[in-house]
């Protein structure tokens, strides 16, 4: 049985080139060719050798584990005609998983339900020894009911032993979930945690729905903050994963948090549906035996979130070649009740990570605009409530940052941010541009930690660029807001970074204090210096020179000088480094006769041999 369906990825430009792109397709090929459902007898848990019923009334736990234990002497099919199939997971059991075994039934007819008051059960599919290998596993056109609103008796899925999952597997190689509903309510609907054995991993989960509900009666220890019980559908560590076409939805009243998260190196998320959780996906931390490598989020649809995609740090080994493009990002905060909202963030906790490669571009992310801001007038919001759209947070290093071509609209409080907040200058950037980045409407709640801003840096910039980004503020505001916040206190002592050509536009429309102070451009630089110039009288066949300062400038660099109004007949000139951080013009005057040039204003452009900084 070969299967049902094919995926193909397309290039996302930048940073993950063409043959990172083959790398994953690889990666899918491989999964296709391992997951290969294992032909062999089929036992049909109707069959009256084990007598399931599926009437929706027997308990049918003990004949499918009857069947499943046949097929797993020699691999086969464990196969669930048309019915509801009624099943009674405890703390310790639940339906038995082997090795080489595709459980399958004909779609939604094929239903496993969860017997009305189960408790704290574990998970409704589980190895009877958890720690046991399983490999070459299938789950193909099922419907697993998990009967929320009848677990009237759960009182927490936080408790050991008692998180009411679907799919349940540590030691695993090569799992297919293929086409198939959860009707879920716990923690971690499908967990694939490989955490401790270190060839975990091969899994697919392609084309499942994910529909959740809140147990009636359940409490969480978490409550004060997200009201839910951690990730909700899919959590997974290991080697090589893709979650493709695939939908979760829920409303925000019910509380569901992340839709997904993944750990582990070639892990990917691409082209699925979430609608109603707090978070699309968690990227979780790295470690020696899974650090996070070469993983792809792209061409996801995330409706009413608090955070979009959360990049976790805190970890052992460094991120590298992460790339988050194309996807779509709608954040309604006030539907979940929460004063906080990310569209893409990254956030470490100490000193030691470092990320390589991180290409965050052609994003686009919505904030619905929020009522309740206008009760913030009278105080500042705390640091923990925060409202952004692209935010780069991180004690540590990262080498290679792209954060280009995206869309933001209406964060509440920043639209991009580059660097820890506090304290703030431990962050090093090497190699980055943010750049050609659309945001509207910015730090509308401008009385957030003393404003409102549109792009916010913090650290060391060891050759930084931001330009070309499209500024727009058209709506009332409350308080004061910036273009740019660097003060110099959050910068550290690297002096490559580049802010210039952002095109920041006001409209008729737009109320409140527009601030342009909190730039230390000593330590930033516009990468086109302004300057007006009155050579004075140049006599024939002379010339006239001055120098202006240029920060960043060494020995090998280019200057391009462009007079706002042309130059006098006769005139010419040439710009060139003649310092460090210092650059120079020259006005000749070849003609022969002398020459008063009108005063006028020069811009002079820094550019580098092999790319323009």
């Amino acid at each position: 049985m070969a299967r049902p369906v094919s995926y193909t990825t397309k290039a996302a430009g930048g940073l993950i080139d063409a043959a990172h792109i083959n790398l994953l397709q690889t990666d899918v090929a491989l999964i296709d060719t391992a997951l290969a459902v294992v032909e062999g007898a089929v036992h049909n848990v109707k069959a009256p050798v084990y007598g399931a019923v599926g009437n929706g009334v027997a308990d049918d736990t003990a004949a499918i584990n009857a069947a499943s234990l046949a097929a797993s002497v020699a691999g086969g099919i464990v196969y669930f005609p048309p019915g509801t199939y009624l099943v009674s997971p405890t703390t310790t059991a639940g339906l038995n998983v082997y090795s080489n075994i595709t459980y399958m039934g004909v779609g939604p007819a094929s239903i496993i339900k969860v017997k009305a008051n189960a408790g704290n059960y574990l998970s409704v599919f589980m190895p009877p020894v958890l720690a046991t290998r399983v490999e070459h596993v299938t789950f193909r056109d099922l419907r697993i009911n998990q009967n929320a609103a009848a677990q009237t008796n759960a009182t927490t899925p936080m408790v050991a032993g008692g998180y009411q999952i679907g799919i349940y597997a540590t030691n695993y190689k090569y799992v297919n979930i293929l086409n198939v509903g959860f009707d879920c309510c716990g923690v971690n609907t499908v967990l694939l945690n490989g955490d401790g054995y270190a060839d975990a991993g091969d899994y697919l989960v392609d084309g499942c729905a994910f529909r959740w509900a809140k147990l009636p009666n359940a409490t969480n220890p978490d409550a004060a903050v997200h009201r839910s019980y951690d990730n909700s559908a899919g959590y997974t560590v290991g080697r090589r994963g893709l979650v493709t076409r695939c939908t979760f939805i829920s409303t925000p009243s019910a509380g569901p948090r992340g839709a997904w998260e993944i750990h582990g190196p070639h892990q990917s998320f691409v082209g699925n549906l979430v609608d109603g959780y707090q978070t699309l996906l968690n990227v979780g931390t790295g470690t020696v035996t899974y650090p996070v490598v070469d993983t792809m989020v792209s061409d996801n649809v995330g409706r009413n979130l608090t955070t979009g995609i959360r990049i976790i740090g805190s970890g052992t080994a460094a991120t590298k070649r992460l790339t988050v493009t194309d996807n779509l990002l709608h954040m309604d905060t006030a539907a979940h009740g929460l004063n906080e909202g990310w569209g893409i963030v990254t956030a470490t906790s100490s000193g030691s990570e470092a990320a390589e490669e991180i290409d965050i571009s052609r994003n686009a992310i919505v904030y619905e605009l929020d009522a309740r801001s206008t009760t913030w007038t009278g105080a500042a919001l705390g640091i923990s409530e925060y409202f952004a759209g692209i935010t780069i947070w991180t004690y540590g290093s990262i080498k290679g940052l792209r954060v280009e071509d995206n869309t933001i609209v209406n964060p509440g409080c920043v639209g991009i941010a580059v660097g820890q907040y506090s304290p703030a200058t431990t962050t090093v950037v090497t190699d980055g541009s943010v750049r050609r980045n659309k945001v509207r409407n910015a730090g509308r709640i401008g009385t957030w930690a003393g404003g409102g801003r549109y792009i916010d840096l913090a650290g060391s910039f060891l050759n930084l660029d931001v330009s070309d980004n499209d500024l727009t503020d058209e709506i009332a505001m409350i308080g004061t807001r910036r273009w740019l916040y660097a003060p110099t206190a959050r910068l550290g002592t690297a002096t490559n970074a580049w802010v210039y050509d952002n095109r920041l536009t006001l409209t008729s429309t737009a109320t409140g204090t527009f601030a342009s102070v909190d730039i230390d451009w000593a330590k930033l630089s516009r990468k086109d210096v302004r300057m007006d110039w009155d050579p004075g009288i140049i006599a024939a066949l002379a010339a006239a020179s001055t120098t202006f300062v240029l920060t960043g400038a060494v020995a090998g660099d280019t200057v391009e000088a462009h007079p706002f109004a042309a130059v006098e007949p006769g005139l010419s000139y040439t710009a060139f480094v003649n310092a460090p951080n210092q650059g120079g013009v020259i006005l000749n005057n070849g003609s022969a006769g002398a020459i008063d040039p009108a005063i006028r204003t020069w811009r002079f452009r820094l550019r580098r041999t092999q790319q323009d900084v």
